[in-house]
């Protein structure tokens, strides 16, 4: 076997042996003597966290508008129709001739317009809910109300 031969067969031999005293040298490395306690690292110190403060209620525009009227007019309308266009124009005109609250509701857009189409049966825009406090409806009037008469059933939720 020459010398070519030789490093083919021991070079391989030698270099495996070398990587597994390597891996058993850092496999084995940093374990504590046989005498000597083992000490863990003491867990990270974690302050007690204060209570978390509620959170206050988000309230929808409605329900801002009742804190500070008592009386709140809502148009439920579609954009581009000028019959919805006409109406929350008197309705607007009614609340202010009233001295009460309006809201506008965009159908399209609003899930406010979803939820109170919901809970009161509307099916068709436009429409008009009056409110009093504690989102009590006072009068539900399906499609085109003149100011008129918005301002009538507005005066009459305030008594």
């Amino acid at each position: 076997m020459g010398p070519p031969q030789l490093l083919r067969v021991v070079l391989p031999v030698a270099v495996i042996g070398l990587l597994g005293i390597g891996v058993a040298a850092f496999a084995f490395r940093g374990t504590p003597a046989p005498n000597e306690p083992l000490v863990l690292p003491s867990p990270p110190s974690v302050a007690p966290q204060p209570p978390e403060e509620p959170q206050p209620e988000k309230k929808s525009p409605l329900e801002r508008k009742l804190a500070k009227d008592p009386v709140v007019v809502v148009v439920l309308y579609s954009p581009g129709s000028p019959v919805d266009a006409l109406a929350t124009q008197e309705a607007r005109a009614g609340a202010e001739a009233a001295g009460v609250g309006f809201l506008a509701i965009d159908v399209s857009k609003e899930k406010a317009a979803a939820s109170l189409a919901d809970l009161y049966d509307v099916r068709e825009a436009p429409a008009l809910l009056i409110f009093q406090r504690g989102l009590k409806i006072a009068t539900q009037i399906g499609g085109f109300a003149d100011r008129e008469t918005v301002a009538q059933a507005a005066e009459n939720a305030l008594l």
